[in-house]
């Protein structure tokens, strides 16, 4: 509002029947600012607090972990040893290759 007010603009509402040149109409605004302000800090910490609950009942939130077939092992060893190539492994495990090589990282990590 600031910067439409320093350029001569003033706000007119026919259904609040206010007008920001006025004193009243500054002061109408300034209510419903702070109406806003007020609605939206109190739904993020309903929202917070929901979150919170949630998370002490056991809800996880976020993409699901990572799920590894159950040949993923064997197609892994024969890879390493070179008896397949990454492609192959990756088409055996039916995984995708961002996919294939993060569960191979995992999987070294562990």
């Amino acid at each position: 509002m600031e910067s439409l007010q320093s350029k001569n603009v003033s706000l007119v509402s026919l259904k609040e029947n206010f007008n920001t040149s006025t004193p009243q109409g500054k002061f109408m605004l300034t209510i419903f600012a702070a109406l806003a302000e007020f609605e939206r800090e109190t739904t993020l910490q309903r929202q917070s607090e929901g979150i919170a609950a949630a998370r002490l009942a056991g809800k996880r939130f976020g993409r699901p972990g990572l799920l590894v077939p159950d040949n993923f092992n064997s197609v892994i060893f024969d890879w390493q040893s070179d008896k397949i190539m990454a492609l192959e492994a990756m088409q055996k495990s039916g995984m995708k290759k961002t996919t294939f090589y993060k569960a191979v990282k995992k999987m070294k990590e562990a």
